[in-house]
This record gives structure tokens, C-alpha cells and sequence, in this order.
């Protein structure tokens, strides 16, 4: 921490006066906010390379951080410098950086729920960060305030309730801030509104006139308000003394008086808040007045009175209020009357400032009722002003034989009708010795004082309207010399040393500044400067006084600064501190010890150093040079070693610790062998000298021992996973603080043999033979046959099982190896008797209706309770199913339909019982088989018509067919067939839920070819043929038969017409499939037979001037309205 102290300092001391080295940070403060960074600057850094270091505490191991810059963003707190290595080497002093604690910020307030418009109080509350806090309230509504406690009101209008949401924003004096939002409900008043009748002249009586003669003005009021739904009464004050509760709408009233009365209309929500709206009721008439002045009114010059005389007031109504601007800024408001006596009224205004930079004033007198407002003017008011006096001078105070320069600040006045600024100006500097020199006319004089002292300016500015002075005190002063003297040039640290500041100022008239500074370098074992200011005194301290806590030589300059300049001077002080003195550990042996102790030792000051060893225990036991040589400790034990090392400032002494630890002997178990499974252990360990830890190994893991651990091996079951003999080594170590020492012991598991192969489980049917039961040993091993799972004595024949009574009993068998007496495994052989089960009799039950499958069969005389598997043949096709029987013995095979069913019996885990059957299911008589009429093949595009009859009455029709088709109609046709509908028809009849025999029919549907597509090569000239086409996209035998005008027919595809006529021509597609013809829809081409012109005759005349081509020729014959192409030659040249 003494470090930092001295760093803020350095920063105080050199910040941008001198080039000091320090790092600084923005602000005051060497910290961030959480979640910040703080930047650190290396100043006046030399060339070469950076290298910031962090550690978290002053005294920590300091870790490289930041890039090659000189400056450094610090985002953890802690303690940061900066060493920067080249040509001149620098490591900064120390700075500390602090995470500044986050403010944490609260608020309550209340009225939850409160009308709008109630004020409502905010109390905040801060915890944590640093005092000085600002505050950002946001309401919510666009409202905010800056006081620790506000108080607001939020506002609201309607039916229900509204939500704002209000937000804090703390900051305290290290800029860190916290934010905080709650909300908070508030209830809406009620929006009123009322609207006046007269649309025309909403409020007002203006356009009448009304006179205390007659005053009467009649108004009508609507309820226009949004929130009527939740209002439940409305009050009016109508402003003139007349109120009225509970009011409905419209409502009138009468005002008798004149003037502007403040109409209040209150609501009253069913909320419980209450809301009021005012309107201004005008029952007056237009104002009037006039404005004039007396007197003259140019060329005045501040202070100036004008009187003003208001005219023609005497008439305005009650209500009707003056305002006066004077045009200076001040503004009187009058109300009416102005008088008592009805008489013009005078207003005196005293002017204090210049119209200028515009020429004059202009007064306006505006007479304002709640009519209208009507303005007045009075103009052409010059005023005008004196100068104001001022000056600055540069430099005060200053230096003898120095130029001081005056800068005139006056601020001009004005005068005349131009506002001219016109100023003059006279200077005294109160220095008679400067002869003519000491007066000036000049606006921004300069001046050389002739001997250092204090002198009094005068500058006088004046222009018509007056005068004015000011003056000011300069100082001249003289350069110094500054000189001073310390009590102590060496010393030992901490070294106090006492300035006495000999500076002679004498006869200056202003007292020097003083800046001490302190430079160091690192002499006598120093590193880093130490040193501060002491009892109270500061760099500008007249006499400071220091304290030097680091050992080097330092240099004290004093700056003595005046108006004459800064002026320096120093002295050297050098600080010594005791030998520092390194001793290296020793690290711990085990026995004995043999140790060369060499110390490093930095005199740190003037005289030689003295050395004192002790090594007690040690042979020798004590040396006096800085080499002791070897020091040999022969038996186990705690050894000090002590180093004292003395020069002119003091002994420093060091001691380091030294220890031979005795060497631990192993007491361990013999080795043992074990079948797997068996208990192995506990393995105890002792030693001598008794004390040691101990930990092992072991070999192999397969032994159900864990590779390693310390302390004794508790008991284990002991394991082998394989078939052969496993050994495994366990190797015990005992450590006695740092010396250790091995024994070793094994452990043999032998494998047990697996469990013998078995065929398990054994059953019999009750009664049936036999045999004895069958294991398979490994060579090498023999068979022991038990009845119990464990425990037991086993014997080595096998047992043949009883079949007399129905149960289960369990064997068990294993084998023993022959050579290591291991047994292995027993192996269950589960033998079970069962029993034979018996049908007494079958009974079967014929189905209720025709193709019901509700028939069954019941078997009696069965084990009741009993799940077995029965098994029949229904139509000769065998089944199987399970079933359990009831309380009384008896299953029923259910869901059956009319049939044959033999061969039934039942089976219990694999016994069978006796065979019966057959059984015959049969079913009621079924309705007769339909007959279908003979369909004949259709053309696609028909109608296909199905029909059917049966000798049964009463029954219900099922037809399905191709093409998904489904109906149950007797008669059903199928509209606009395809040819996807050809395939085979089947009909059912159905009555009482009895279906009978299937009928069924083939229908042929024959393609229809698709609409074909018709064109020609026309228009053609008359004479000319024309060939007609045709096509169908259907494939197969397709014949075309075409028609048009004249009777015109032709069974080809394409024909051609030699002399055709102009119309239409129709072709039909016929295709036909397995002999029926099925023609298509037709398809037409229009055809133009364009006719050949014909001339008649022609006719000419000639031209009737040479050169001109006015002849004509005339054809004659042709068909009227119609346009040609007429074609001739001209000269043997064709035209046309």
C-alpha cells in the first residue's frame, strides 16, 4: 500500500508539467465499474519494448499481460505496472486498480390504484457504490425528474385502468449505475366534454354586442364525452355564481351579467375518480382603446421616463384586460376599469436600455377580452446610452522591462439617430516616471513600466451621454534566484531530510510559486524510488520536508516560478540501507546430511561487511567468512542454520531450516494361494521406527485387488476370470516424511471350473417313464449331484426323478478339479410333472342368423382356471387358439360360422387330452340368387342401364362393378360411361342379414374417337381446288364422313374439292371396336372461295395539257364498293 500512495502522489505532482513516468487513468479514481475496464497510460515512455505485469495482491507473482503498447485496458482488480527495456531501461512504479462497487437501487412508492391526476410520492433507496448518487427517473408517460423523491402525477382518461411501467437509474460518483422498473396501475378519470348548440359561434356572445342594458345571453349545452358509459352524474359551475348538481343533457342557462365566466363542468366515474373540463363563456362585446405619448420622445438618454395615455376604454366590457409592451422587454398588464373616473389613463414607463441596434421603440397596447383583441401602437422612442468602461490586461503580473498589453472590453454606447458607436477612449497608467508615455489615446495600448512595483490603470470611455471609468491594479515584478540547503546529504534508510528554501524575494510584488521534485537512481542495492512527502508538506510547500524509505541517490530540484519565469536549482541526497542477504533451502535427507552453504550478499553501503555462521548440530558448528566450507550432520534431526551479515546501517540475519529424516524397515505377510471366490486378507503392515505411511501396488488386477493404495489391504473376495492359475506381486512401500523403503508378498488364485452343462428344464407327463439325470463334466474333474443350492453334501451318482406326482423339483449339480480341489458352480435342473387333462363332452350352438359368425362350441369337464391351448379343424383346415377355462371347468370356442368342426381336443404344456367330434354348425335358408338382364356393348360417352330380379321379396341390392362402382339400387345406370367401366357387374340380394349367391354380367364399352380437328388451305380464287383435314388424337379403326354446301359429302380424311364453294364443312371420327361403330362429336372448318373480277369495257381521255398527267382511263364492269389492285404498263414499264 505504500507504494500506491507514493504513485498518487507522482500523479499529482508531475501531471503534465513535467515529463515524470508514471502511469495514469481517466479521472481520479484507479478503478472501473463491474462488468468495465479501466485505461492505463505509461507517460513519457523512452523507446523500446512494453511489458505490463498483473498480480492480484502487491506482494504476488506478477504475470505478464497486454500488448507492446504504452498503454493497457485493466479488467480485473489488482496491481498493475510496466517495464519498458532499450537504450534507458525503466520499470514504472506500481499502480493499484479497485472494481468499484454497483450501486444497487430500489424505490417504493404509494398510491397503487389512485386516480389520475393524484400526485403520487417516489422514495428511492440506494445500497452500495460510492455517495454522490444522480438520479434518471422515466415515468413512463414521457415525463421524467432528477430528484432522489419525486413526486408525480400520472394522467389518464377513459373507463378502465392503465400501466406504467416507471424506471430508476441510479448513478454514483464513479459512474456506476443500476436500474430499476416497477409498475404501477392508475385509474382513469373520465374524459368529459360538453358542446355548445350554436355550432357557429361555439362559447360566444361577441357577435351580438350585448350592453349593461341588455346583458341576457341564453346558452345550450350537449354532452359530447367519450367516457359517457362510466360516468355516472355530472355538476356544473357556470362561473357566474350559479352551480347545479345531478345535471342531465342538453341543458341551458341564462347569463345576466357581463364579462368571461369559466364554465366547469365535473364528472363523476363509477371508478370513483372525478374529472373536470372547463370552457370560457365570452358574454362580452369587441374591445376597445387608443395609445399615445407625451412629450418628446428622440435623443433621450437612458435613465429615461415616458408618460403613455391609454384613450377610449371607458365602454370595453367587465372582463377586459390592457397589456402594455413598451418594447424594452417590460410589459404592464391593467384590467378594466382603468380608473375611477372615465377619463383617459396615463402609464409612466422609466426606459434603462438603448433601443439600439434599432433606432427606436414602438409601444403596443393590446385590449384583450374573451371576444377578441385589439392592438394599439405608439412609436419613434429613441433611447440611448453611455459607454460601460472595461479592460483586461496581459500579462498581470508581469516582468520588468516587459511589454504589458491593455485590451479594451468596453462596451460602446450609442447616440444619434443611427445608434452610432462612437467612442472615446483616454488611458493613464500611473507610472509618471515613463514621461509622455503614461497617457494614451489609443483603443488597445501596450506600455513599459519603468521599474518593477504596482501601478493603477485608469481607462476613461465616454460619448454624449456621460462618461465612464475603470481601473485596474497591475504588478511588475523582477527575476529571482532560487537557492536552498538539507540537514542530511547520507543517511541510512529511512532517511528524514528537512529543506530550508533560502530564495531571496525581496521587493518583488508578487511571491513565486514552488515545485519540488524528486528524480532517482538506483544506487546502494535500490530497485524502485521510495519516498514522500512529510508532516504535512506538499511539492509546493515553501521548506517540505522528506522521507526517503528505498535505499539510492536522489536529486531534490526546486522550480521557483514568477511573471520573470521559471528559474531551478538541486541538490543530491544519497540513502543507504543493511546488506540484503540470500541464503538458498535445503532440501530434506534421509540419514545424513552433507551441505556447502554459499550466501549472496549486496553490501548496500560504504564499509565492509562482517559475516557470522551458526550451524548447531553440524560439525563445524560455526564459521566468520563468507565461504563456511562443508557442514556434515551424521545423525536424523531438525537442524538451524543462521547467517548474520553487518555494515554502517545494521545486521541483517537469515536463517534456513534444515532436516534428516530417519529411513523406515517393513514388516509384511507371507504369500498365500486361494480358490477363486474365497476371502483373501486383511493384510496388515508395520515398521520400525514405527509412524511410516504406507502404500502398494499390485500386479494384477485380476485377483479382484484394487492396482494401488495406501494403509493396510482390507479383506477381499478373491477372483479369476480365467481357467488357469493367476499370481499376482503386491509391492508395499512405507514413507516416513521423505524416505521410503520396499517389501514384497504374493497372492495365487487358483480358478474354480465352470458350472457343468445341463439340459434344464426336465418335464414329463404324469406317469411316463424316467431316466436319470444328465451332466457333463471336464476332464480331469468329477460331478457332485445336490438337492439344495448351497450347503449340502453332494454324491456322485446322478438321480432318476419321480413321474407319480404333478409339481416341480430343482437338482443341482457342479464338478470339482482334481488337482486343486476347487469346486465350481452349481447348476439348477428344474423337473417338472404335469398333468393330462380331459374333455367330458362338445356341444355345439348353431349361428342366430345368415351370416352371423355367432355359432360356437362348448367343452366341459376341464380343470377349472386353467389357460389351455385347444386346438380343431373347421372344414378340414386345422386351428389353434388358447383359452382359459371357467369356475366350472367349461371353455367355449365362440364367433363361429356354419361349418364342419372335428378333431377337438385340448393340450396343457405339451400334454394332450382325448380327441372328440365332428361337430355341424349350420345357418337359417338364404334369399334366391338374382337374375341380371343381358347388358349389350355401349358406345363411351352413354349411358350404361343395369338390371336385376329375384323370387325373393323384400330384399336390398348390392351392385359393385369396375371402376370403383358401388350402388344399391335395383335398376342403377351409370351417365356419360367410359371405357374404364367395362369388366364383369356383380349383384347380391340381402334379407334378415342372410346375403345370397353372387350374379354377375360382362359389359363392353367401346371407344368413342375424341372431337377431331378441321382446317383448309383457303381463301382460293374461284376455279381454284381446295383440300380440306382432318385428325383425331384416338388411335385405332377411325372412318370420317364430311358434308357442306351443295350436298357435299366424302368419306376420306382429306379430301380435295376441285370447284368448291364458299361456307362450312362438317366432318364427324367414327371408331370401330370388336364390330360396333361409335361416331364423335363433329368439328367444322369455314372455306372461302374469293370470286375472279371480270372488266366489262374501258374508256379514255386524253391529257389535257402536254407535260401534265391529267389523262384518264375508265374500266368498267367491275362489282361496286370493292378495292383493287389494278395492274398495267406504261411505256412498256409495269404499273401498278
Amino acid at each position: 500500500m505504500w507504494k500506491l500512495f507514493k504513485v498518487t502522489l507522482t500523479v499529482l505532482l508531475f501531471s503534465g508539467a513535467l515529463s515524470a513516468q508514471t502511469i495514469t487513468y481517466p479521472g481520479s479514481n484507479p478503478g472501473f465499474c463491474p462488468g468495465g475496464q479501466l485505461l492505463l497510460t505509461a507517460m513519457n515512455p523512452p523507446a523500446g519494448t512494453f511489458q505490463w505485469q498483473y498480480s492480484p495482491t502487491y506482494t504476488g507473482t506478477y504475470v505478464n499481460v497486454g500488448a507492446n503498447i504504452n498503454t493497457h485496458s485493466a479488467s480485473a482488480a489488482g496491481f498493475y505496472t510496466v517495464s519498458v527495456t532499450g537504450a534507458q531501461p525503466i520499470q514504472y512504479d506500481t499502480v493499484q486498480v479497485t472494481v468499484n462497487p454497483k450501486p444497487v437501487a430500489d424505490f417504493t412508492f404509494t398510491g397503487t390504484n389512485a386516480c389520475s391526476g393524484s400526485n403520487i410520492p417516489f422514495t428511492s433507496s440506494v445500497t452500495s457504490g460510492t455517495p454522490g448518487f444522480s438520479y434518471a427517473w422515466d415515468f413512463g408517460d414521457g415525463n421524467s425528474s432528477t430528484v432522489a423523491n419525486p413526486i408525480h402525477a400520472f394522467t389518464s382518461l377513459g373507463c378502465g385502468t392503465e400501466t406504467f411501467n416507471v424506471r430508476l437509474i441510479v448513478t454514483d460518483s464513479r459512474g456506476c449505475r443500476d436500474t430499476v422498473t416497477k409498475s404501477i396501475a392508475v385509474r382513469q378519470r373520465p374524459d368529459v366534454r360538453l358542446s355548445d348548440a350554436d355550432i357557429f359561434g361555439p362559447w360566444s356572445n361577441c357577435e351580438n354586442n350585448p350592453t349593461a342594458l341588455n346583458p341576457n345571453f341564453v346558452i345550450t349545452v350537449n354532452n359530447s364525452s367519450p367516457s359517457a358509459a362510466c360516468i355516472t352524474s355530472y355538476n356544473i359551475n357556470w362561473g357566474d355564481g350559479n352551480t347545479q348538481t345531478g345535471v342531465t343533457f342538453p341543458l341551458s342557462h341564462t347569463y345576466t351579467q357581463l364579462g368571461a365566466f369559466n364554465l366547469v363542468v365535473t364528472a363523476f366515474g363509477s371508478n370513483g375518480c372525478n374529472s373536470t373540463q372547463t370552457y370560457v363563456v365570452a358574454n362580452q362585446s369587441n374591445p376597445a382603446g387608443g395609445l399615445a405619448t407625451l412629450g418628446s420622445t428622440t435623443n433621450l438618454c437612458v435613465p429615461s421616463t415616458i408618460p403613455f395615455i391609454i384613450t377610449n376604454w371607458e365602454n370595453n366590457s367587465p372582463g377586459t384586460i390592457y397589456q402594455l409592451d413598451f418594447g424594452d422587454g417590460v410589459v404592464q398588464t391593467l384590467s378594466h376599469p382603468l380608473n375611477a373616473t372615465n377619463t383617459p389613463h396615463t402609464v409612466n414607463h422609466q426606459y434603462l436600455v438603448s433601443s439600439c441596434p434599432q433606432p427606436t421603440y414602438t409601444a403596443l397596447l393590446t385590449v384583450i377580452n374573451a371576444c377578441d383583441s385589439t392592438p394599439y401602437t405608439a412609436g419613434n422612442i429613441q433611447i440611448r446610452i453611455a459607454p460601460q468602461a472595461s479592460f483586461t490586461v496581459q500579462p498581470n503580473p508581469g516582468c520588468a522591462g516587459q511589454n504589458i498589453c491593455f485590451t479594451n472590453t468596453t462596451v460602446a454606447g450609442n447616440t444619434g439617430s443611427n445608434c452610432s458607436p462612437i467612442t472615446a477612449y483616454l488611458w493613464n497608467f500611473g507610472d509618471p516616471a515613463s514621461g509622455a508615455n503614461n497617457t494614451s489615446t489609443e483603443q488597445n495600448p501596450c506600455h513599459v513600466f519603468s521599474a518593477p512595483g504596482t501601478y493603477t490603470v485608469t481607462l476613461t470611455s465616454s460619448n454624449p451621454c456621460g462618461p465612464s471609468v475603470a481601473t485596474q491594479v497591475v504588478c511588475i515584478a523582477a527575476p529571482i534566484a532560487p537557492a536552498f540547503t538539507v540537514n542530511n546529504i547520507e543517511g541510512c534508510a529511512p532517511l528524514s531530510v528537512t529543506v530550508n528554501n533560502t530564495t531571496d524575494n525581496a521587493g518583488n510584488c508578487v511571491a513565486p510559486s514552488w515545485l519540488w521534485t524528486v528524480t532517482y537512481s538506483p544506487t546502494n542495492c535500490g530497485l524502485t524510488s521510495g519516498w514522500s512527502f512529510a508532516n504535512g508538506t506538499t511539492s509546493n510547500s515553501q521548506n517540505p520536508q522528506f522521507t526517503f524509505s528505498n535505499p539510492g541517490t536522489y536529486t531534490i530540484e526546486l522550480a521557483a516560478t514568477n511573471p520573470c519565469g521559471t528559474f531551478r536549482t538541486s541538490r543530491t541526497v544519497v540513502v543507504k540501507q543493511p546488506p540484503t542477504v540470500t541464503l538458498p533451502t535445503f532440501a530434506p535427507t534421509c540419514g545424513t546430511a552433507s551441505i556447502s552453504p554459499i550466501a549472496t550478499v549486496a553490501n548496500c553501503g560504504n564499509t565492509a561487511p562482517s559475516y557470522s555462521w551458526s550451524f548447531p548440530g553440524g560439525t563445524p558448528s560455526s564459521a566468520s567468512t563468507a565461504s563456511p566450507g562443508t557442514i556434515v550432520y551424521s545423525t536424523p534431526g531438525n537442524y538451524t542454520i543462521t547467517l548474520a551479515v553487518t555494515n554502517e546501517c545494521g545486521t541483517t540475519t537469515v536463517t534456513r531450516n534444515l532436516t534428516v529424516h530417519p529411513v523406515p524397515a517393513i514388516n509384511t505377510p507371507s504369500s498365500v494361494t486361494l480358490c477363486a471366490g474365497e476371502n483373501a486378507g486383511p493384510f496388515n503392515f508395520t515398521s520400525v521406527p514405527a509412524g511410516a505411511t504406507f502404500s502398494w501396488t499390485n500386479s494384477n488386477t485380476s485377483i479382484g485387488l484394487a492396482a494401488s493404495g495406501t494403509g493396510n489391504i482390507p479383506s477381499f473376495s478373491a477372483t479369476n476370470p480365467g481357467s488357469s492359475p493367476i499370481i499376482a506381486t503386491v509391492t508395499v512401500t512405507a514413507s516416513n516424511t521423505l524416505c521410503t523403503s520396499q517389501r514384497s508378498f504374493t497372492i495365487t488364485v487358483n480358478p474354480r471350473p465352470v458350472a457343468p452343462v445341463v439340459v434344464s428344464p426336465v418335464a414329463y407327463c404324469q406317469l411316463a417313464t424316467p431316466v436319470p439325470l444328465a451332466a457333463t463334466a471336464i476332464a480331469g474333474h468329477s460331478l457332485l449331484w445336490y438337492t439344495v443350492s448351497t450347503g449340502g453334501t453332494g454324491a456322485p451318482t446322478a438321480p432318476t426323478p419321480s413321474t407319480a406326482t404333478v409339481g416341480t423339483t430343482t437338482w443341482y449339480v457342479s464338478q470339482v478339479n482334481s488337482t486343486t480341489g476347487c469346486e465350481g458352480l452349481r447348476t439348477p435342473i428344474a423337473v417338472t410333472i404335469k398333468p393330462i387333462p380331459s374333455i367330458a363332452n362338445v356341444i355345439g350352438t348353431n349361428p342366430t342368423s345368415c351370416g352371423s359368425n355367432n355359432g360356437s362350441i362348448l367343452l366341459s369337464g376341464l380343470i377349472p382356471n386353467t389357460l389351455f391351448t385347444v386346438h380343431y379343424l373347421q372344414g378340414g383346415n386345422p386351428v389353434t387358439l388358447s383359452a382359459t377355462s371357467g369356475s366350472g371347468g367349461t371353455i367355449t370356442i365362440s364367433n363361429l360360422p356354419p361349418g364342419t368342426y372335428s378333431d377337438i381336443y385340448v393340450s396343457l404344456s405339451g400334454c394332450n387330452s382325448n380327441i372328440l367330434g365332428p361337430v355341424q354348425l349350420t345357418n337359417p335358408q338364404q334369399p334366391a340368387t338374382p337374375v341380371i338382364a343381358a347388358v349389350a356393348p355401349l358406345c363411351s360417352g352413354g349411358t350404361l342401364n343395369l338390371s336385376a330380379t329375384t323370387a325373393t321379396p323384400g330384399v336390398s341390392w348390392n351392385w359393385t362393378g369396375p371402376n370403383s362402382f358401388n350402388s344399391n339400387s335395383q335398376n342403377p345406370n351409370i351417365p356419360n360411361v367410359t371405357v374404364a367401366a367395362s369388366g364383369t357387374y356383380v349383384v347380391t340380394v340381402t334379407i334378415n342379414n342372410c346375403v345370397s349367391a353372387a350374379a354377375s354380367t360382362v359389359v363392353q364399352i367401346n371407344p368413342t374417337p375424341a372431337t377431331p380437328s378441321a382446317s383448309n388451305n383457303g381463301p382460293v380464287c374461284e376455279g381454284i381446288p381446295i383440300s380440306l383435314s382432318a385428325s383425331t388424337t384416338t388411335t385405332g379403326s377411325i372412318s370420317y364422313a364430311w358434308t357442306g354446301p351443295n350436298s357435299y359429302t366424302s368419306a376420306l380424311q382429306n379430301p380435295i374439292i376441285a370447284s368448291p364453294v364458299t361456307g362450312t364443312y362438317t366432318v364427324v371420327a367414327t371408331a370401330t371396336t370388336n364390330g360396333q361403330s361409335c361416331p364423335g362429336a363433329p368439328a367444322s372448318t369455314s372455306v372461302l372461295v374469293k370470286p375472279v373480277p371480270q372488266i366489262s369495257d374501258s374508256s379514255f381521255t386524253n391529257p389535257l395539257q402536254c407535260s401534265q398527267p391529267s389523262g384518264t382511263i375508265v374500266l368498267n364492269g367491275l362489282m361496286a364498293g370493292n378495292s383493287y389492285t389494278v395492274l398495267y404498263n406504261f411505256n412498256s414499264s409495269p404499273q401498278s
